[in-house]
């Protein structure tokens, strides 16, 4: 963790060092480019939307734990994903740390324009150093660890003791963590891995998804002991012009 918690703790003392000589923290400038800058003011508004209900949802905790997945795949798990940590990171106040555990079909290096040589797969397995596979963002408080090697499924991870203690080790430093999980019903052990966080967060794409399917998905969870915050509606179109809805 050397690396991350170094640029976590500059960034703390000249915090600190800017509220002791009676000036406001730092803009977020200050902290690196915003990531998130280029979305449309109506995602920014729903992604507002959503760390308002995880928050009600999760009210007590300083550092909250989430897996993002859905039923079945192409459901937009990874996009939804790095615009949540995007639009966080740009509140300065907080730390976020994205962890792409869907080997088989990475996309957070992608997202991020990372390397992804060595990963998750690397470190649940045993394989590689935390600092080995921990990259930082242009956004000093935005950490990813992309994927790694593809394994035919990685679930031989996600119950391990090994992700239980990395959870435990970023608790202190991070205000959130993001899992981007693969689809449930097409690996199963997506809900084990759900079981450890504090909370999930179920993908669902407007129109194209069945809803058994996602019933089944949310019966999976529940059935492994997860604890499901919310649904994220993804590609919803307005079927009449959206200031018309503000006005119903």
């Amino acid at each position: 963790m050397s690396k991350i918690s170094d640029a976590l703790d500059k960034a703390d003392r000249e915090r600190r060092k800017g509220l002791e000589g009676g000036r406001p923290p730092e803009p977020p400038s200050q902290l690196g480019p915003s990531l998130s800058g280029h979305l449309p003011s109506g995602m920014w508004r729903e992604l507002g939307i959503m760390r308002n209900l995880v928050e009600s949802q999760l009210p007590s905790r300083k550092f909250r734990s989430l897996l993002i997945t859905a039923a079945t795949p192409g459901e937009g798990v990874s996009t939804v994903t790095a615009n949540f940590a995007k639009t966080l990171a740009d509140d300065p106040s907080l730390n976020i740390f994205v962890v792409d555990a869907n080997s088989e079909d990475a996309a957070q290096h992608e997202m991020f324009q990372l390397d992804n040589s060595s990963g998750f797969v690397e470190f649940a397995r045993g394989d590689s150093k935390l600092d080995d596979v921990v990259r930082v963002t242009p956004r000093t408080n935005l950490c990813v660890v992309t994927s790694g090697a593809p394994t035919g499924g990685m679930f031989q991870l996600a119950g391990t003791e090994r992700v239980a203690a990395f959870i435990e080790t970023l608790r202190p430093r991070f205000h959130y963590l993001f899992f981007d999980a693969p689809p449930v019903l097409t690996y199963p052990e997506t809900a084990v891995l759900g079981s450890r966080v504090d909370g999930v967060l179920l993908v669902v794409r407007s129109v194209s998804t069945r809803r058994e399917a996602v019933a089944r998905a949310r019966d999976a969870l529940v059935k492994s002991g997860c604890n499901i915050v919310g649904v994220v509606l993804n590609r919803y179109k307005y079927s009449i012009p959206e200031f018309i809805y503000k006005r119903i």
